[in-house]
């Protein structure tokens, strides 16, 4: 079976039988991301999400920045999780002004970036392509 890389934050039980532990779990995905899917299990009202995995990070980092086989599509598929569990279309809810404008604040040049045009593949990877913003 592929190595998982990405939990919802609803499946913190999976990835508690996979860390063993609660703090194995905290090691797996994070302190945030642990505490979300815990807050998500106690039915605190958190907005659906995902995380990926510490594992992820390592194996990029250790294969020369390459993400690990499969995580984009596992990155995907919770996306597409995410949109039905919010009854929310993440695609229409973002746009290229309020990427461009986030990027701004953070010292990218947005205008010219591959970031953009890479942020906005995602929902063209997950939803097609809509418009000519890609």
């Amino acid at each position: 079976m592929a190595e998982k890389w990405v939990y919802l934050f609803d499946d913190v039980d999976q990835a508690e039988k996979k860390a063993g532990s609660w703090e194995g779990v905290r090691a797996l995905l994070g302190g945030k991301g642990a505490n979300l899917a815990d807050m998500t299990r106690i039915g605190v009202p958190v907005p659906p999400g995902f995380t990926v995995t510490t594992e992820a990070c390592n194996a990029f980092l250790a294969h020369d920045k390459t993400l690990p086989d499969g995580l984009w599509d596992q990155v995907l598929e919770a996306i597409k999780a995410v949109e039905k569990k919010s009854g929310k279309d993440l695609y229409k809810m973002s746009c290229r002004h309020c990427h461009e404008a986030w990027l701004s604040r953070h010292g990218y040049d947005a205008r010219s970036s591959e970031t953009v045009r890479r942020l906005l593949r995602v929902a063209a990877d997950i939803h097609g392509p809509r418009d000519a913003l890609c």
